[in-house]
């Protein structure tokens, strides 16, 4: 075994864990603790790496042992890998991992997951006749895999010359990869009747580097496959038999709830078919493609729906399926681009539709023989078959809702084919028929009245069935014209995002390689738009739209805004100045910048819809969308108002319009919810936690378990769920939150440190005040390399109001001094106000507690604090900057909190009168489920320090 020069190495993306004074790097399966490697064998580390997945879940014993080990084992082997980390980690037994007792383990100390740019592993390289590490009796013949650190051979056994294949990994991440083949394989195996569609993995070695899987050959992929002679001699049928076996597999596949994700020819391999014995089974005839036996490989980044089937048949859960593959880590989407359904290049969650996008174009390209190029504009005229043309548009459709549902589906077309062009056949010869009757006829003159009305009905059935027929013939030349259009932004999409060498790597001036996000490729990509779709402006408003919400989701405002005034431009252009795809993007450009908190946003969006309802007066014809649309605009803009309930009827019935409307917008729809859920929030959280639910249920049924829309959802969950005062489930779905975020937008995003920020509140909330302080700084140190676009909450004050809680009165002190100091302008003047607050509170706190902080000077300069906040003139007329401040106190709990802060320091002074007055004040407040706790125990000891002094007095 030779080790590769270091120098050439390059750099992979990976998962690092902190948690208390140690690190877990995934990539070189590394454990530092204090900052220095420590050194443990595989099964410990498999066992941290499961409990670390799982931050504040109690992993049971038996899944501890299902997650390590691949064949039974006992509860000491577990305890023995435990007590290694234990010992590794230092400090008393729990202090990091924690024994449940009866049921299993969980984390001990908060974890934090991050995804960064790792070194990568040194890799390791054979040559051909080196001995396979770990196989005495196996050499290599040849390099399947070219150009990887995770390198591919075909082994030969020196004794049986058999042939088998060895995929390594040198790393935690290839690792994972290689145990999910491992775990579908072997559900395969004991799942279908008839597994031979699949690839077998016969052995593999999870303990020692390299990491390795032992599958059998299968021949070659049909990428090479394809340049042979033996695929030169199929016909059309036969070889449209081959690509209607390959749907079967996948679909036997989906059946068990496994998508492959990055279906392509290198992962299809072709043999001669064998019996079970090992003879070749060669057929003479014309039917070759009964010969020849196409296999599935390579489920490296496949994702599966239905764990508990892997349960059920006790199989070992390699590797991770909790979240789906769509991301490798590094940004970049997994799998091949020429066979990726563009959807998923928008973040939509894999779906079954993906796979069928896939395998319409190795449909096309099986039958046209080349697998260089995917189905582009024009791409019919190389099929010369009418049938075959509707089945590849189906399958291939870059549109999800018209693509082929189902591999099942496909299939079958494949296997009908003759049946189908029997049927069309019969077809026109009846259509022929008829219209030979007719002109006979016709010509005959015949003069009788019951002859006449049999001509009449004859000629009235013939209408109909040519009305049917020109109808059918319609709608195909309209899908043609579609699909040339819908191809031909296949074709932006492939060339322009995609097709360019390396389209997602980068290299810096020291020849580095750098990381180059989705987006950045869209926005290099929108310079071709317009030159592209010259000639039909309403696609290239539709790309300008779309680019314009991804940007305007990253918080990249003036961007966002200079891509929706194209998009509005293109739709004039392409429909009119009336247009209402132009009216729609116009209410979305002006709601993306009240979301980013543009300045001024709320007044110029009021002229804004006052403009654009003055179009709509114009129309005739209003489509839903844009019933919805206009709904979803007039909503926003009051939802944050005095009354946002005055919106519930005419969401629900907009929303009711949506559903009962075909092929509707579903973001739209998804929208109208999340502002129904608003309109309920204030006044019905617990029905606004209701509507949120079915809004997630929704989406999930719509668009996957993991589609980036669901963050949004989920955080209104978490807000919800604080409004209710169910502060320590809010506290769990904000650390679910940002887990999901950190994975998806990695760590310095504008939406995970939004993520990061809403878990620090729900900390404060929860009374986890040493959480809070610790991530609130730490998210304050984020924010300083990385600061908001638009304004949000100070995370500094939420530190210094929980060490003010907590009885750190100094540190809390100087931190709402900074607040009040104004550190920047982003946080101005709400933190300075906030600020102000925090500071006259914990004194009065300090004063509560010392009596040496009860001095006149002192309570003078609370009561001076106090008096310059004014919180209840805030609550009654708030100001455009005010709004923030409201915001932060929850609005309509901000008076009952300034009166409680007046009523004890009233007490402090010795005016309990004074006192009781504010109390009575602050006491309507105080119910407020989603006040803060410590709010509500001040006025508790507020009320019982009242009933001892006020009765002295009298």
């Amino acid at each position: 075994m030779i080790r590769s020069n270091p120098l050439q190495e390059s750099s992979e993306f990976g998962r690092r864990w902190r948690f208390g004074d140690c690190e877990f790097i995934e990539i070189r399966r590394q454990l530092l603790v204090h900052g220095e490697p420590v050194k443990l064998e595989s099964k410990p580390l498999d066992v941290l790496q499961h409990l670390l997945e799982n931050p504040g879940q109690i992993i049971t014993k038996d899944e501890l042992i299902g997650a390590a080990w691949d064949t039974s084992t006992t509860d000491q082997s577990l305890a023995t890998a435990i007590s290694k980390l234990r010992k590794a980690f230092g400090g008393p037994r729990d202090a990091v991992i924690l024994n449940v007792s009866g049921v299993g383990y969980r984390m001990a100390v908060p974890v934090m997951c991050t995804v960064v740019d790792e070194p990568a592993s040194v890799p390791f390289l054979l040559k051909a006749g080196d001995f396979i590490p770990g196989r005495p009796h196996w050499r290599t013949l040849k390099q399947l895999g070219m150009g990887t650190p995770h390198p591919v051979w075909l082994g030969e056994h020196s004794k049986t010359h058999e042939n088998r294949v060895f995929k390594f990994a040198v790393d935690g991440v290839r690792l994972q990869a290689l145990q999910r083949e491992v775990t579908l394989s072997r559900l395969f195996q004991k799942s279908l009747a008839e597994s031979r569609g699949f690839v077998q993995i016969l052995d593999w070695d999870f303990e020692n580097e390299p990491f390795f899987i032992e599958s059998e050959y299968c021949g070659r992929n049909l990428f090479e496959w394809a340049q042979t002679e033996e695929f030169a001699r199929l016909s059309l049928l036969e070889r449209v038999a081959l690509a209607a076996q390959l749907a079967e597999t996948v679909a036997s596949a989906h059946a068990l709830g496994i998508l492959h994700n990055d279906l392509k020819p290198a992962n299809v391999l072709v043999s001669a078919r064998t019996s079970d014995t090992g003879i070749e089974l060669q057929k003479a005839g014309e039917d070759q493609a009964e010969n020849w036996q196409m296999k599935v490989a390579d489920f490296g980044v496949a994702s599966i729906s239905n764990l508990q089937r892997v349960a059920e048949l006790q199989i070992t859960h390699y590797g991770s399926f909790e979240e789906p593959n769509e991301n490798d880590g590094s940004g970049t989407p997994v799998g091949t681009a020429m066979y990726r359904a563009p959807e998923l290049l928008a973040g939509t969650a894999p779906s079954i539709r993906g796979d069928v996008y896939a395998l319409g174009v190795m449909l096309y390209q099986i039958v046209c023989g080349d697998f260089l190029e995917p189905p582009s504009v024009g791409w019919g005229a190389r099929i010369f078959d009418p049938i075959l043309r509707e089945d590849i548009a189906a399958a291939a459709n870059i549109d999800p809702s018209r693509r082929m549902s189902s591999a099942a589906e496909l299939a079958e077309r494949l296997r009908s084919i003759e049946k189908r062009r029997a049927e069309r056949k019969e077809r026109a010869s009846a259509i022929a028929a008829a219209e030979q009757a007719r002109q006979e006829i016709e010509r005959a003159r015949l003069r009788q009245p019951w002859l006449i009305l049999a001509v009449v009905a004859l000629l009235a059935g013939l209408c109909a069935s040519l009305w049917f027929y020109h109808r059918a013939t319609h709608e195909r030349d309209l899908a043609n014209s579609r699909n040339e259009t819908l191809s031909a932004m296949n074709d932006f999409l492939s060339d322009d995002l995609l097709g360019q060498n390396k389209p997602f790597r980068e290299f810096d001036s020291s020849g580095n390689m750098l990381q180059e996000t989705l987006v950045e490729a869209l926005k290099r990509g929108l310079l071709q738009v317009d030159r592209r779709f010259s000639k039909a402006p309403e696609i290239a408003g539709g790309l300008h739209q779309v680019i314009a919400r991804a940007l305007s989701m990253r918080m990249e405002s003036a961007e966002a805004d200079r891509e929706f005034k194209i998009a509005i431009q293109r739709f004039k252009e392409a429909e009119g100045p009336l247009s209402q795809n132009a009216i729609i993007t116009e209410l979305r450009r002006e709601d993306a910048e009240i979301s980013n908190g543009i300045p001024e946003a709320v007044q110029d969006a009021t002229k804004c819809l006052e403009q654009q309802q003055q179009l709509i007066s114009r129309l005739h014809d209003i489509s839903p969308e844009l019933q919805a649309s206009l709904v979803v605009r007039e909503s926003n803009l009051t939802l944050a108002g005095p009354h946002p309930e005055q919106w519930i009827h005419p969401l629900e019935d907009a929303i009711s319009r949506a559903e009962a409307t075909p092929n509707f917008n579903p973001l739209l729809l998804i929208n109208l919810k999340r502002h129904l859920y608003s309109a309920y929030s204030s006044d019905e959280p617990g029905h606004a936690e209701q509507v949120i639910r079915e809004t997630i249920s929704y989406i999930q049924t719509m668009r996957g378990s993991e589609s980036p829309v669901l963050f949004t959802a989920y955080q209104s969950l978490e807000d919800v769920l604080g409004r209710e005062g169910k502060f320590s489930e809010a506290l769990a779905q904000a650390n679910q939150n940002y887990t999901r975020l950190s994975k998806l937008s990695g760590p310095k995003s504008q939406s995970t440190l939004y993520a990061w920020r809403m878990r620090v509140r729900a900390e404060e909330m929860a009374e986890d005040y040493d959480a809070a302080i610790r991530d609130g700084l730490a998210l304050d140190a984020a924010e300083a390399l990385n600061p908001p676009s638009k304004w949000e909450d100070d995370p500094l004050h939420v530190v210094a109001k929980s060490e003010c809680y907590s009885g750190r009165f100094d540190s809390g002190l100087n931190h709402a001094r900074q607040l009040i100091r104004g550190r920047n302008a982003i946080f101005q003047p709400e933190s300075t106000k906030l600020g102000t607050f925090i500071v006259a509170e914990c004194m009065i706190a300090q004063a509560e507690n010392s009596e040496s902080h009860r001095n006149t000077e002192t309570l003078n300069e609370i009561d001076r604090l106090l008096k310059m906040v004014d919180i209840p003139r805030l609550a009654q007329t708030p100001e455009q900057n005010d709004i923030a401040l409201a915001h932060v106190l929850h609005q309509k709990d901000i008076e009952g909190i300034f009166y409680v802060a007046e009523a004890r320091l009233a007490l402090l002074r010795g005016q309990p009168d004074i006192a009781k007055e504010y109390a009575d004040k602050a006491a309507p407040f105080m119910g407020l489920a989603y006040l803060d706790p410590y709010e509500k125990k001040a006025f508790a000891k507020l009320q019982t320090a009242l009933t001892h002094v006020l009765p002295q007095k009298t």
